[in-house]
């Protein structure tokens, strides 16, 4: 599997998980108060991940290629542990 098959896995897995914590934030704040704190974590989980997604989106295209073109380097290695 190459490093660029990696990112988009992740980054895909990182979009999968933004949907679902958008699902949950609107199920947990219809339910209650929207000034709950549970609310209040739901939506902030949400920006996390959104953040977490943009600046994947905008390294990867980058650090794919160069790792594509440099795959012995140290910082493109993984390790199964």
């Amino acid at each position: 599997m190459t490093t660029a098959m990696r990112n988009q896995d992740t980054a895909g897995s990182l979009k999968e998980r933004l949907k679902s914590a958008l699902s949950q934030a609107r199920q947990v704040c219809g339910l209650g108060s929207e000034s709950s704190a549970d609310c209040k974590m739901a939506w902030e989980t949400v920006a996390e991940l959104g953040i977490a997604t943009s600046a994947q989106e905008q390294e990867q295209p980058f650090f794919a290629a160069y790792c594509d073109e440099n795959p012995g380097a140290v910082e493109c290695k993984v390790y199964d542990t």
